[in-house]
């Protein structure tokens, strides 16, 4: 029974210090976990404070200054249609009194016209059906007028303006523009320039057209404005074209308008006779002279200077 006790007793204090080693190794297992625990909730605790510290000092630094706006790329002006261009130069017609500004921008818009190249044609076309213009003549023939080389720095009228554009832009279809104005115009100025500028470029090629447009135009009364500086000279215009084409088919005619119904002599008519007779025009001369109509010295002076010239 004794032994038993003992045996008892020994079991239970084996017991109680196995008991006891278990409990102090969960103890320290707690204690290693536990501080563990502390130590990451000690980085997390600086890691956030740090990132407050952060975020405040950035509150409270200047802001920086925004970064400059790219400049805006200057605007490409858009270039004008040549009908908008044609539109341009004839409302130049209602321009100012500073006619030197309106003459600057007259030779810019022909510039910009002739740069248009053969799409400006039927433009140019359709405006010069309208018969309408523009006179420069006044402007252009004062000082100034006239470039180095003695070409017209301005154009004699905005007509003019087109003709000389349709020719600077060449080609075939500017050539037939140019004749197809040279046999409608009933402008004796206009079949001058027209016809010379044709002769130009195909030679003799319009001879008939222009030959025609003048003729007609010397046979009928002069329906021009004689005080435009470009419509002065019309019967001389008109027949510069026969002398050029050394025509001398209206001879007979230019005899019969020598002397005008006011009594005057028509010099135009008298100065063909000259260019294209020569010498054989003085007898024409004498016969007018001595012609029982005219009876003013002064107004027989100018058969008097065909004879001695």
């Amino acid at each position: 029974m004794k032994k038993i006790l003992v045996a008892i007793l020994g079991a239970g204090a084996g017991f109680a210090v196995a008991s006891w080693v278990v409990s102090d190794c969960l103890i320290t297992r707690h204690a290693g976990q536990l501080a563990r625990q502390q130590a990451t909730w000690q980085a997390e605790r600086v890691d956030v404070e740090s990132a407050l510290e952060e975020a405040k000092a950035r509150a409270q630094a200047p802001a920086p200054a925004a970064a400059p706006a790219p400049a805006a790329a200057p605007a490409v002006p858009r270039k004008l249609s040549p009908a908008g261009i044609v539109a341009k130069l004839f409302a130049l017609k209602s321009a100012p009194a500073n006619k030197t500004r309106a003459a600057r921008q007259a030779i810019y818009w022909l510039e910009e016209l002739i740069a248009a190249g053969p799409a400006a044609l039927p433009d140019i076309r359709d405006f010069l059906n309208r018969n309408e213009d523009i006179d420069y003549a006044s402007g252009s023939q004062g000082k100034g007028g006239r470039g180095a080389s003695g070409d017209l720095i301005l154009p004699l009228s905005l007509r003019f303006g087109l003709f000389d554009a349709a020719k600077q832009i060449g080609g075939a279809e500017a050539e037939k523009l140019l004749a197809d104005v040279l046999g409608t115009t009933g402008r004796g100025v206009e079949v001058a320039w027209l016809a010379r500028t044709l002769q130009e470029i195909a030679p003799n090629k319009y001879r008939d057209v222009a030959l025609a447009a003048a003729r007609e135009l010397l046979a009928r009364p002069l329906t021009t404005n004689p005080a435009s500086p470009l419509d002065r000279n019309e019967r001389d215009h008109l027949f510069s074209v026969l002398t050029l084409y050394g025509d001398t088919s209206y001879v007979g005619a230019a005899q019969a308008q020598l002397l005008r119904a006011d009594g005057e002599m028509d010099r135009s008519a008298l100065r063909y006779l000259q260019q294209s007779l020569g010498q054989q025009a003085v007898p024409i001369a004498a016969q007018w002279y001595n012609d029982p109509r005219i009876t003013d010295p002064a107004k027989k002076e100018p058969l008097a200077r065909l004879a001695l010239s």
